[in-house]
């Protein structure tokens, strides 16, 4: 019999972190707990998965552990098996999508013309066949093995749905002592060639590591940040900055995470008001993709990552998510095609599994 994450549970979290061999399974009976704010998460325990924007429809799911499974990711090697029904080919974005991402873009480019905003992110969502037969195990194994420097996550319960990502950002990681987060904005495609940033993509990235910067001012000491460099992530390169800091309260990390999350990386400039211009004008309602997830402890082992690269898997469907960072220098055929080469890193799953080669 083929083993399974969830085995009777109800709910259930896995991660596999980069390059590890080993994977970690949450299990709960129960539903997790429903918060509604990012401050809530003051002193809690467990493994959370947040909303981009927490409401009474998507709430920050806290999953509380009744059983806790570490084990090597070739024990569910079987379960990377082809499909009998797999998809051929990797289809691109839609013409309809095509259209309706041209009327967005119009819509956020505008008001960063007219100074309104520094900078907006504009997501959009695609819908692909899920493959008849494939399981979340294959998914989440066929991830690991084709994304060994992603750590990849997969989150399920009755109140979410179900989430698999291979995400390249931390948001929040910490041992109790230590503290470290990132600045990642800026993409291109990776062709092997020493990267020309374009001004655009480091104005970009700079933009999130200022804002990173001023928050980290308002909750920790001893900060430290590297200067930026160029980090991988599948067929994609990104700029990243590093941040270290200490925290004179651990129990206080909700607070640090409602001024923290979300950064410019995946809202804008002027955050609330970016991210309420996101809420009323994005044609699809994010759910889980931009927010976080991972394991949250105030006094152990924290590891919370965005949640980018990612898809909601249904019984017949996968909705995959990407989005890009626009300014008012920021051309429309040139975001669409960063879209496409994001949305690429999920699409690929649900394409036939031939031999398991690794994309880095």
């Amino acid at each position: 019999m083929s083993r399974t994450f969830a085995k009777d549970h109800s709910a259930f979290a896995v991660c596999r972190m980069p390059f590890a061999q080993k994977i970690t399974i949450w299990r709960q009976k129960g539903a997790p707990q429903k918060l509604s704010s990012y401050d809530q998460l003051d002193g809690c325990e467990g493994f959370v998965m947040a909303p981009f924007n927490p409401s009474p429809e998507c709430h920050i799911q806290l999953l509380h552990p009744d059983e806790i499974e570490i084990t090597a990711l070739s024990d569910f090697a079987s379960e990377a098996v082809e499909p009998a029904s797999a998809m051929h080919g990797i289809p691109a974005g839609t013409a309809e999508e095509r259209r309706s991402y041209s009327d967005q873009f119009r819509t956020f480019h505008r008001q960063l013309c007219d100074g309104t905003f520094r900078k907006l992110v504009l997501a959009r969502m695609s819908v692909a066949e899920k493959p008849a037969g494939m399981s979340v195990e294959q998914l989440f194994v066929h991830a690991c093995r084709m994304y060994p420097r992603q750590t990849v996550l997969l989150f399920s319960s009755r109140a979410s749905g179900t989430w698999l990502m291979a995400t390249p950002e931390v948001l929040l990681e910490g041992d109790g002592t230590r503290w470290n987060t990132m600045a990642l904005a800026g993409t291109m495609r990776y062709d092997g060639d020493a990267p020309q940033w374009s001004a655009k993509n480091r104005q970009e990235q700079d933009i999130v590591a200022q804002y990173i910067r001023e928050t980290l001012k308002r909750h920790a000491s001893a900060i430290t940040a590297s200067e930026p460099f160029t980090t991988r992530a599948a067929d994609l390169i990104h700029l990243r900055t590093d941040f270290t800091f200490a925290l004179p309260d651990n129990n206080h990390i909700g607070q640090l995470l409602t001024d923290l999350h979300p950064t410019p990386a995946v809202c804008g400039l002027p955050k609330d008001d970016a991210r309420r211009f996101i809420l009323d004008n994005e044609a699809v309602p994010r759910e889980y993709y931009s927010g976080f997830i991972g394991p949250l402890s105030s006094g152990g082992a924290t590891h919370l990552y965005v949640s980018l690269r990612c898809m909601k898997i249904t019984d017949d469907q996968c909705h995959l998510y990407a989005g890009g960072g626009l300014l008012k220098e920021s051309d429309e055929e040139n975001e669409w095609q960063e879209t496409e080469a994001k949305l690429m890193t999920m699409r690929q799953l649900l394409s036939p599994l031939s031999d398991g080669s690794q994309k880095a």
